[in-house]
């Protein structure tokens, strides 16, 4: 049987400052020199990162739901075997959720800690202590932290409003040093915290003078037992030949036996079959005897400039184009020939106009 003092660290919300309190009381009791386990309920990752950096040990998932009662109690007394104290981090509010951190307490029996934000409350916080630890009597509750306290006459404000059935373990006042930076989707990663270190220490120094020094009361887990896993192929028969070897076809197989073809083949693509060439001819589709046949390139519409990008042709400049073509073409392109020479004389197209529209700049199409 393994025994061992563990706290349960819930809330009534989010961003009340559970993980800062978790990690400044793990800070605090390595440095006192005993070994702290820290584990997180449901699936996190950003706080687990930072309570593994506080207690110096890998910080592990607990969840009624996604580990298991029986799996969750087997963690917690591997723990208990090696570890002088257990903490556990709830996730939201202590009663939100199914399951939820009040059930994964009452389950194994560790007393809770609400850690309330007393921020911009005074007798309210009493309310919302009793509230907590009534709402459900079977679940086993501690006392109560303020966080982020104004002053001293705050908390004394708010330990005169808790019911005296009720424990008050002391406050923790508000400081931009203390707290862990946080965004939209929760805490940053310990990676990213700079001052980190500072930060866990400035929190333990802060929790030292509260009653969560000394350790809370022991919490019996159980024995640990070894997991083991089923066997799923023990007394299987093995297969009275081996699978054929996978090779590549040109072409798919035919048929398809259930005994002896694969469960996968693969096949080789054939290879693409070349396009016959294209017909060679002449652009300018006359008969020209000179006029070396070539292949038709494949004509692409040019994108039509609007008006405010053509540039206005300048026809008392001596080296504008003397053609009908080039006279068009000089709106938009830039032909400083004094008299064109890229004319076909057959298609009327110039070669500066598109270089694929005439005859690939043949020679023969393009006489003077």
């Amino acid at each position: 049987m393994s025994a061992c003092p563990a706290l349960f660290i819930s809330a009534p919300a989010s961003g009340q400052g559970k993980t800062t309190i978790t990690a400044g009381l793990a800070r605090y009791h390595r440095r006192l020199g005993r070994r702290v386990r820290v584990f997180k309920t449901g699936p996190d990752f950003l706080d687990p990162m930072i309570l593994a950096r506080a207690s110096g040990a890998p910080v592990l998932s607990l969840d009624l739901w996604m580990v298991g009662k029986d799996a969750c109690r087997n963690l917690l007394a591997q723990a208990a075997d090696e570890a002088d104290l257990i903490l556990i981090e709830g996730v939201m509010g202590l009663f939100d959720g199914t399951p939820s951190s009040a059930d994964l307490a009452t389950e194994f029996g560790v007393p809770v800690l609400a850690v309330i934000s007393a921020k911009a409350m005074a007798q309210t916080f009493g309310a919302v202590a009793f509230g907590l630890a009534n709402f459900r009597p079977q679940v086993p509750f501690h006392g109560v932290l303020a966080n982020r306290v104004g002053s001293s006459r705050h908390a004394q404000m708010l330990e005169e409003a808790l019911p005296q059935a009720l424990r008050w373990c002391g406050h923790i006042t508000a400081s931009d040093e203390i707290e862990l930076p946080d965004r939209h989707l929760g805490l940053h990663q310990a990676a990213e915290i700079d001052d980190l270190d500072a930060r866990l220490d400035r929190a333990a120094d802060a929790l030292s003078h509260t009653a969560l020094a000394g350790l809370p009361p022991a919490v019996e887990f159980g024995a640990a037992t070894p997991q083991v896993l089923p066997r799923l192929l023990h007394n299987k028969k093995s297969p009275s030949r081996a699978m054929p070897r996978f090779r590549s076809s040109t072409r798919p197989m035919s048929r398809c036996s259930k005994r002896s073809a694969p469960a996968f083949t693969t096949f080789r693509r054939s290879p693409t079959k070349r396009r016959p060439p294209t017909p060679m001819r002449c652009i300018c589709r006359a008969d020209i005897p000179n006029c070396t046949p070539r292949r038709s390139p494949r004509m692409r519409a040019a994108p039509r400039r609007s008006a405010h990008m053509r540039r206005p042709a300048n026809r008392s400049s001596p080296n504008a184009a003397a053609c009908f073509i080039c006279s068009i073409n000089s709106l938009t392109h830039k032909v400083s020939a004094r008299r064109c020479s890229a004319c076909c004389p057959v298609t009327r197209r110039c070669k500066h106009a598109s270089p694929r529209s005439a005859c690939n700049r043949s020679t023969a199409c393009m006489a003077p």
